[in-house]
């Protein structure tokens, strides 16, 4: 696996919690086989902008896209402080917009991460720096992501180490996440939960 992919493909795009696997499906097909794309988690691809924008538009299981963005192999979270820091200033330019740290995780919980912790240190920082900070309606919003698998045995959790994604939140308003499977529009089960049909019988 590529430690940096996204210096040359520098989308990222999360699909939702809920079918995954149709999700990664679903995005395989919009992706443009010319262009260079992986995914680096059951939810989560590394893609060019244009293919990012295209899932955007036409996928019914995108969760968000960030774009720019970066993602590495997690180790420390000091470092990744660091590292995201002197990522947005190479890459984002501040002329007065208002700003928004986010993080969170998806997956297993990652030793060592706080999301309450990398928030307020990046949040800081940018502060420090010059940014506006607007944690109600920010014009940018930048996304710090841990990354790790759920189900996995020793073996496999050795082959697929956590991993930090983050990036400036492009698209995806959506609460779908938040929200339990018959609260979601358009929810049609098709079959009843092996529990339910059990006290039903």
């Amino acid at each position: 696996m590529s430690g940096n992919l996204a210096k040359n493909a520098d989308a990222i795009v999360i699909a939702s919690g809920w079918q995954p696997s149709i999700a990664r499906a679903e995005f395989s097909a919009l992706v443009d086989s010319a262009n260079t794309s992986q995914f680096i988690h059951e939810r989560v691809l590394i893609c060019d902008q244009d293919s990012a924008t295209k899932i955007a538009q036409r996928s019914a299981l995108i969760s968000e896209t960030l774009y720019p963005a970066n993602h590495s192999l997690y180790t420390d979270l000091e470092k990744h402080v660091e590292l995201v820091i002197s990522w947005c200033k190479e890459h984002l330019e501040n002329t007065g917009q208002t700003l928004a740290v986010r993080a969170n995780k998806i997956g297993k919980k990652v030793e060592g991460w706080s999301t309450r912790s990398i928030e307020q240190s990046i949040g800081g920082e940018m502060f420090r720096d010059g940014w506006k900070i607007d944690l109600t309606a920010p014009e940018i919003t930048l996304k710090i992501t841990a990354l790790n698998h759920n189900n996995l045995t020793e073996e496999e959790e050795g082959e697929n180490p956590p991993q930090i994604i983050w990036g400036v939140k492009t698209s995806g308003t959506s609460t779908w996440d938040e929200r339990t499977a018959p609260k979601r529009p358009y929810f049609k089960p098709i079959s009843l939960d092996p529990r339910l049909a059990r006290a039903m019988a």
